[in-house]
C-alpha cells in the first residue's frame, strides 16, 4: 500500500538521513528563484528496494496484475495546484536536464525517472550569453512530452521539471520496470490505468501475505525537508497523514486534529485560519503573536532540537542561503522558515506579493534566545526577482534584532 513516503524516490542517504539541496527540485523553473540543483539520489532507489526483495523471496514469475493501493487517503489537488496522493515517486515529477552547447548548436536533455511510461521530444538551443533560460514544457497527449527553448552559452546545467497527473499508474509502470530488471518476468502490460477496481476491499489484507517492505527515515528527518528547502509537498501532506495516524483520511479531518492539538499548546487558534499544509492558500493567515506562541512552546518541548536543526540557518543553508550577504552579522545566528505567498496582478502585468514570513529563532549577539516573526504583507513588485531583495531586507532586520539584543 502506498503510504505517501516522500523518500520514495531514494532520498534517504546511507546513514539514515535525508538528501536535500538549497534549492530543491520542486522549486525549479521559478522566476526569480535561484537555478534548482538535483540531489545524487537516484529517484528509483525505492521501488528497486522493493522489486529486490520480492525477488529475494524466490518469485520469478507474476501472473496477475501489478496494482498500486492509493486508498490510504483521499486524493485532492490544492488551490496552489499540488496533488496530495498516497502515491509518491520522486515527487510525482519528472527531471529535465538541459546543459548548454556550444553557440547555435543544439543543447543536451536528459530526462529522469528514466521509463517507457514517458516519451519525450526535446530541441533546445544554445544561445548568445546574455539571455535567460527560456523552455517550455508541454503535452500533446498522456505519456508524450514536448520541450522546447533556449539556454545560453556557458550557463549552468538548467533544470525543469513536469508534473504527472496520474501518480498511481505512474508508479505502476516504474514498479513493474523495477521488477522486470530484477529478472520477474510479468505478464502485465507496464503501460495503462492503475486497475484499482480490482483491490480487495480496504482492510482485509493479512501481515503474512506481505514479502516486501520499505521504511521510511522518522518524520524528524522528514521535516528536514520539508523546512530547509519549502518542500511544499511535504507539508501539505503533514496534517493528512495527521488524519490517517487517528484513523481518518481527509485534509479537513487532519486540520481539525491540528487545531486541538495547538489548543492544548496553549496557542490562540482564533488568531489562525489554515485551509492547507502548506501556506499557499489566500486562507492560510496566522498572526504573529500566534507563531511566537507555537515558537516559545515549542523551544520548551522536549522535541525542539529536531525543530530547531531542520531549520534553515540565514545565509547558510537551504531556503535562506541567500537572505544574508557575508557581511552580515546575523549570518549562521537565525535558525528560521521562510513563507511566501505571491498572486497576479493583471491590470498592470506585474506580480504582487501577498505574504513573505520569516519566523523562528535568534541567539543574539549577547547570548540571548529569541522567537520571532517578521511579516511583509501586500506588497507590489516589479518583477519576481524583488522577492530577492525583500528577503534581503528582512536578513538585515534579523541583524539588527542580533546587534541590539
Amino acid at each position: 500500500m502506498a503510504s505517501a513516503d516522500l523518500t520514495m524516490d531514494g532520498r534517504t542517504t546511507p546513514d539514515g538521513r535525508i538528501a536535500y539541496a538549497n534549492m530543491d527540485h520542486t522549486d525549479a523553473g521559478m522566476d526569480g528563484i535561484f537555478e534548482a540543483i538535483l540531489t545524487e539520489a537516484d529517484p528509483l532507489a525505492g521501488l528497486n528496494e522493493l522489486a529486490r526483495q520480492v525477488a529475494a523471496s524466490g518469485i520469478k514469475h507474476v501472473k496477475g496484475d501489478v496494482i498500486i493501493d492509493n486508498r490510504l487517503f483521499e486524493t485532492i489537488t490544492s488551490p496552489a495546484g499540488i496533488t496530495r496522493t498516497p502515491t509518491v515517486i520522486n515527487d510525482n515529477i519528472i527531471d529535465f536536464t538541459i546543459r548548454a552547447a556550444k553557440l547555435a548548436e543544439k543543447a543536451s536533455v536528459d530526462y529522469g525517472p528514466r521509463t517507457i511510461a514517458c516519451q519525450v521530444e526535446a530541441k533546445v538551443d544554445t544561445v548568445s550569453s546574455n539571455k535567460e533560460p527560456q523552455i517550455e514544457i508541454t503535452s500533446t497527449s498522456p505519456g508524450r512530452i514536448i520541450l522546447r527553448g533556449e539556454v545560453p552559452e556557458g550557463y549552468q546545467p538548467v533544470i525543469r521539471v513536469y508534473g504527472i497527473e496520474d501518480a498511481a499508474s505512474f508508479a505502476r509502470t516504474l514498479l513493474i520496470e523495477a521488477l522486470e530488471r530484477t529478472g520477474i518476468e510479468v505478464e502485465a502490460a507496464p503501460l495503462g490505468i492503475n486497475p484499482s477496481n480490482k483491490l480487495p476491499e480496504s482492510g482485509t489484507y493479512k501481515e503474512t501475505e506481505r514479502i516486501a517492505l520499505l521504511l521510511s527515515p522518522p518524520y524528524k528527518e522528514l521535516v528536514k525537508l520539508i523546512l530547509k528547502v519549502s518542500h511544499n509537498l511535504g507539508a501539505d501532506m503533514t496534517p493528512i497523514l495527521i488524519a490517517v495516524e487517528n484513523g481518518k483520511k481527509t485534509l479537513e479531518e487532519g486540520l481539525s486534529i491540528e487545531g486541538d492539538i495547538f489548543r492544548k499548546m496553549g496557542i490562540e487558534t482564533e488568531a489562525i485560519s489554515i485551509s492547507d499544509g502548506a501556506g499557499g492558500d489566500r486562507a492560510d493567515l496566522i498572526s504573529p503573536s500566534a507563531v511566537v506562541q507555537l515558537l516559545s512552546f515549542m523551544h520548551k518541548s522536549p522535541h525542539f532540537q529536531y525543530l530547531y536543526n531542520a531549520l534553515p540557518i540565514l545565509g547558510v543553508d537551504g531556503s535562506l542561503t541567500h537572505f544574508a550577504t557575508p557581511d552580515n552579522a546575523a549570518r549562521g545566528k537565525v535558525f528560521a522558515k521562510t513563507g511566501t505567498l505571491i498572486s497576479g496582478n493583471l491590470m498592470n502585468d506585474r506580480p504582487i506579493m501577498i505574504a513573505k514570513g520569516l519566523a523562528g529563532y535568534i541567539t543574539t549577539a549577547k547570548g540571548r534566545q529569541l522567537a520571532f516573526a517578521l511579516y511583509v504583507n501586500n506588497t507590489p513588485m516589479q518583477t519576481l526577482d524583488d522577492l530577492g531583495r525583500i528577503g534581503s531586507e528582512q536578513g538585515r532586520i534579523c541583524e539588527v534584532i542580533y546587534v541590539n539584543n
